[in-house]
C-alpha cells in the first residue's frame, strides 16, 4: 500500500501510484485529479479526502484487519495495469486520439 503526496491542484497520474499497482500492491490515496485516475474506489484502491487524516489512518485500521480484502485489492491492482494501462493499450489510445484528430478539417 502506498500513500503518494497528492496536493490538490497537482496534475498527472504519479508514477508511484503506478508503480505500487503495476507490482500487486492495493493503493490508499487522495481524492484529487491524478490520484484517483488509477484505480476503482473500493476495488484495488481507496481514496481519501485530501487533507484527511483521519479518514487514512481508519482506512488502514480497517485494511490491516481484512488481509483477505487488502489481498484481493493487490491483485485487482496488477490485473488492472495489466490490461488498461499495458504500453500496447495506452500506444493504441493514443493512435486513436492522433488519427481523430487528422480525420477532423482544420
Amino acid at each position: 500500500m502506498i500513500l503518494p503526496a497528492c496536493r490538490q491542484g497537482d496534475e498527472g497520474l504519479p508514477r508511484a501510484i503506478l508503480e505500487a499497482a503495476a507490482c500487486g500492491r492495493a493503493i490508499l490515496t487522495t481524492d484529487v485529479p491524478g490520484c484517483r485516475d488509477l484505480g476503482r474506489d473500493g476495488l484495488e484502491s481507496w481514496l481519501a479526502p485530501p487533507y484527511g487524516a483521519r479518514a487514512i489512518a481508519e482506512r488502514i485500521c480497517a485494511l490491516a484487519q481484512d488481509r483477505q480484502l487488502l489481498g484481493q485489492a493487490s491483485v485487482d491492482a496488477r490485473q488492472r495495469i495489466a490490461s488498461d494501462f499495458a504500453e500496447a493499450h495506452v500506444m493504441a489510445q493514443v493512435l486513436a486520439l492522433y488519427q481523430s484528430f487528422a480525420a477532423k478539417p482544420a
